[in-house]
């Protein structure tokens, strides 16, 4: 009896040693390659945060995008002289897309997403400086620093990397964003905006309130004069007063001498005094207390 030893599919000569006739034998081919167990990379529970804060972030970035243009528009556009809100607004429509897609590579563990994440780190630590909130840099650093950990590395595969020419259109995209975003910071660093603040010019907007403005409904007349007096009128009665513009460029202070109250709609019965208005681009707000929703809008004749 012969014996021989060999891998499968192998092909080897043999003789019998019995009668000596040789031939070739082939080993049989195992009908099914052998398992290879190979170790489960479990994704970083730091990783499913970053994920989750970009859908957050998406979200509020979608309620900003809903409230700005209804409150805050002609506020903003006024204050800082310049379209700044329509940056702001370009660069939420741009950013809304984008972290849902990166909040998907990283939970598929894609090293693209990691290689973005990192970079849009990076350029919020630039940006973060330019709006002087030193502060701000700590959680984007420890973001850098964590993401490249070894075992968040190894999740993303890191060592194989990614094609080039998607590599080269990520960092062209952010160095966009990045000129982008360092535009806007500029012009909303606590710098600019406190000498915008002292500098704003306060006889431009008296000369925006001088005049008549009426409440929706008609019932309600505000007159401001250029000698800073005032005059109300409600349901035939008249209330005079005086007017300042207050340090807070926006806000219009009001001193009557004799009260003038509005009633509060939800709560009949209770009237509370106008003490001061808030006057933002053609609109003036009539808040019966400070905090509460505006109830009565006027415009101007």
């Amino acid at each position: 009896m012969t014996t021989i030893e060999g891998n499968s599919g192998e092909i080897k000569s043999v003789t019998c040693s019995n009668c000596g006739i040789k031939g070739n034998f082939r080993f049989p081919i195992d009908a099914e390659p052998p398992n290879i167990i190979k170790q489960k990379t479990t994704r970083p529970l730091g990783i499913t945060i970053l994920a989750i804060l970009q859908i957050i972030g998406t979200i509020i970035s979608i309620i900003v995008l809903i409230i700005y243009p209804m409150f805050l528009s002609d506020y903003i556009n006024e204050f800082f002289g310049i379209p700044i809100f329509q940056f702001l607004i370009i660069n939420i429509l741009i950013m809304i897309p984008i972290s849902l897609f990166l909040a998907y590579g990283l939970i598929k563990g894609k090293e693209w997403a990691r290689f973005t994440s990192v970079l849009f780190q990076l350029s919020s630590v630039i940006t973060t400086i330019i709006r002087l909130n030193i502060l701000g840099v700590i959680i984007p650093i420890y973001i850098i620093y964590y993401l490249h950990k070894p075992h968040v590395k190894d999740f993303f595969r890191t060592e194989k990397g990614f094609r080039k020419d998607i590599k080269m259109l990520i960092i062209g995209g952010i160095i966009i964003l990045l000129i982008f975003n360092i535009y806007t910071a500029l012009f909303i660093n606590p710098y600019y905006v406190y000498n915008r603040l002292q500098n704003f010019p306060i006889s431009t907007r008296e000369e925006q309130l001088i005049g008549t403005w009426h409440n929706t409904n008609g019932d309600i007349t505000l007159q401001f004069n250029s000698d800073y007096t005032c005059i109300a009128t409600k349901d035939g009665e008249t209330y005079e007063g005086t007017w300042k513009i207050n340090e807070i460029f926006y806000h219009v202070d009001l001193i009557w001498e004799i009260p003038f109250q509005l009633e509060h709609p939800n709560k009949p019965g209770y009237n509370y005094t106008i003490e001061q208005i808030f006057f933002i681009g053609q609109t003036i707000s009539l808040y019966l207390m400070f905090g509460s929703p505006s109830y009565y809008i006027c415009n101007k004749e």
